[in-house]
Parts: C-alpha cells; structure tokens; sequence
C-alpha cells in the first residue's frame, strides 16, 4: 500500500512539472525536477550501461518546436559510429512531435528486444547502442498523451536527453528554446559527467541548420564558451541575434539565406575555431524524387518519407539537398564535440567521405541486425 501512495505521489509530481511555464524557469527547479525523476530510473539494467557513456557521445534533440522534420540526431548517430565514434543514443517515442528516435527506427526496421547484456553486446561490437527512455523510465510514458494534448513543449522535452543512464561524456543536444538552452548550458557546465558538450538551436529548430542564423554554446571541462562571428556578409536585421543572457555569451552563426552561395562564416574563442565553411542551396526537391506517390495517412506519409530520405542520404543518392547538408553539417558538430577535428569545415569533409565510402551504410546495416 505504501509503494503504490509513493507512485500515486510521483505520477501527481510529474503532473505538476507539465505545467511549469518554461518562461520563467530557473537553474534550481529544473535540477531539482532532473534528480527527482532520475531517483526512479528501472535500475534492472542501469549497472550494465552507466559507464557505457565513459568515452561515448550522445547526439539528441529536446523537440518541442512544433515542425515535423527528418530525424537528423538518429542518422546522425549511425555515422559517428561508422567513423568509429562510440555513441550511447537515448531516446524516446514522440510526445510533441509525430515521429520520436524510437518511431523512427521503428520504420527502419528496430525491435525494442535488446535488453541487459545484450546492451553491453551490441555497444562493444558496434559502437553503438539505442537507449529507449520507456525501458528505463516507464512511469513517464503514463503523462504521453497528457502531453500530447497539451499541444507545446514542457519541461520533459529538455529533461529527457539529460536522462541518458549511459551518462555520455560528450553531447552535442539540440534545443528548442532559447531560455532552456541557457538554463541547460548551465546544467551541463556544472555536471560531473560531461567534459563537452555543444548545445545548438536555429530558432525554434533543434539542430544545426546551413542556412539560418544558428546559436551555439560550448561547454568544455567545466568551462562555457562563446564565440563572435566574422560573416564577411552583412547580415538582415531580422536575422540578428541577441543573447537574453550576456553572462552566458551564447554565439551564433549568422547566414543569409538570400544567396544560393553562402560565404564562409568562423567562429572563435582562444584557440578554439569553428569554421563552418560553404553551402550549395540546391532547388531540387528530394522529397518529391524519392517519395513514392501514395494515398496513405498524413502519419503515414511522414514516417515514410522520412525513412526514404535517410536511405537516399546513407546509400549516397542525395549529396544534394537540405536534408543531406543539415545531417552533414551536425555530424561534423559531433566530431568536433569529440576533439577529432579542428574545425567544422574539416568535419563536413571526413562526413562526405564516410557516407560517399558507404561506411554509414554498412554501420546501419550492422546494428539493426541486432535489434530484430
């Protein structure tokens, strides 16, 4: 009777969470809200995966913005592994987007069945490992409808990547909303586990994108950096950025989306250097080229759409398109959070390599066989 008042409790908790306005949250109450629901992680596999993080990335998105768009962070995660890149991947089914890391793979063909070892297994074999938070948090999908119906994001959406019970060294997550990626680059720069991490948003998108105005922090061993632009290109009003927090000093990647050829655009702080290089807009849209005409559901349609343009991008079909670049683009983000590269402009070219050689592709095909 006791333990079922205690989840009763807990259930009614996390119903308070959801409607926590996110404008005015603080450091203290997120952190407060992460220990609490970590405190009821399933611990039946927690000893076999909370040092699998040690040496691994995890490249994630908090969702939240409301666009339906391609699953970047999971393709993204399937070529870091095919670089050799150790990726401890956590995610979720969707609750405020139609399709979550776990619907995705789900379309690609990935069963829920690994489980214990068979985490430790795959990880050691493949270099990388898919995390369902339902395994290990079951209690939150109790308020997945709660949240879908609230219609926006919640304080789950920004939780959930910092959940990862693998406890990733590394992180390049992208964020919805610019008070959370401030109140979360100040999470990670105090959290023990991580020595660095990337947090990114355009706008509202959670990612990297090559033709927008992009705001990146780097938190590195304790220590949160930003970084000046030095566009050669005068840059719109509208697409200015203005950091809410100055004692932050959240960068951002200024590109104008007027020109077809975007000019190169380097960030820098001591000796860090982010360059990012050039981008090719392309008129050509790949999702008219590679959907196939069908009267399915829109759901439907979108899940399948999605699963034809990561084929097209792994099996090296479209080198072309926005899709291709955007993955490009947050892939080469990854290495550099690793400390494998230099610059991004250095990472976008050992990206296209690695999906040109069919490296990703033969990585994709190595770890769904583990997972059907």
């Amino acid at each position: 009777m006791y333990t079922v008042k205690l989840s009763q409790a807990f259930d009614n908790y996390l119903e308070q969470l959801l409607s926590l306005p996110l404008t005015n949250m603080t450091l203290p109450t997120f952190q407060s809200a992460l220990m609490s629901i970590k405190g009821r992680i399933d611990v039946t596999d927690l000893e076999v995966v909370k040092t699998l993080g040690r040496d691994a990335i995890d490249v994630c998105g908090t969702g939240g913005s409301g666009v339906s768009k391609f699953n970047t962070s999971t393709t993204v995660a399937f070529i870091l592994a095919g670089l050799g890149v150790k990726v401890t991947k956590f995610g979720n089914r969707s609750a405020t987007s139609r399709s979550g890391s776990v619907d995705f793979l789900e379309s690609l063909g990935f069963s829920n069945n690994v489980k214990g070892t068979g985490y430790e297994r795959v990880f050691q074999a493949t270099d990388l490992v898919f995390l369902n938070a339902q395994s290990f948090f079951p209690q939150l999908a109790q308020i997945r409808e709660k949240r879908h119906a609230l219609g926006h994001a919640s304080i789950f959406n920004y939780l959930g990547p910092l959940l990862n019970p693998a406890q990733p060294a590394y992180r390049l997550m992208g964020v919805s909303d610019a008070h959370m990626q401030t109140i979360i680059d100040r999470h990670l720069q105090n959290d023990k586990a991580t020595i660095r991490a990337l947090t990114v948003r355009a706008d509202i998108i959670d990612e990297l994108l090559p033709y927008t105005q992009n705001s990146i922090s780097l938190v590195d061993r304790g220590d949160l950096l930003g970084y000046e632009s030095e566009s050669r290109r005068e840059t719109p009003a509208s697409h200015q950025f203005h950091p809410g927090k100055p004692e932050i000093n959240v960068s951002s990647m200024l590109v104008d989306s007027r020109h077809s050829i975007i000019e190169s655009t380097k960030f820098h702080s001591e000796d860090r250097n982010l360059n990012f290089g050039t981008f090719s807009r392309t008129t050509e849209n790949l999702m008219d080229r590679v959907l196939p005409r069908t009267a399915d559901s829109r759901l439907r349609r979108e899940d399948l759409t999605n699963k034809q343009i990561f084929h097209a991008i792994m099996n090296g079909d479209d080198v072309m398109s926005s899709y291709y670049e955007t993955v490009v683009l947050n892939a080469a983000a990854g290495l550099f959070v690793m400390g494998l590269i230099s610059n991004i402009e250095e990472g976008k070219r050992v990206i296209k390599k690695c999906l040109a050689s069919g490296s990703a592709s033969r990585k994709f095909e190595e770890v769904r066989r583990f997972y059907q």
